[in-house]
């Protein structure tokens, strides 16, 4: 990035993401305090969202 400003607030959010969400991976998601992390299908997808409804 040419951006000094912009890399640090970058990655200032993935430090407080690591640090207070524990999200060490990409993609993470969180569906009603449910972490879930990398890689899903989309029927596994539906699965953790469908509980939830």
């Amino acid at each position: 990035m040419k951006n000094q400003q912009v890399l640090d607030n970058v990655m200032a959010v993935k430090d407080k993401a690591a640090k207070d969400y524990k999200v060490d991976s990409t993609p993470t998601f969180f569906i009603n305090g449910e972490k879930l992390s990398g890689e899903m299908s989309v029927e596994a997808m539906s699965a953790a969202i469908d509980k939830h409804l």
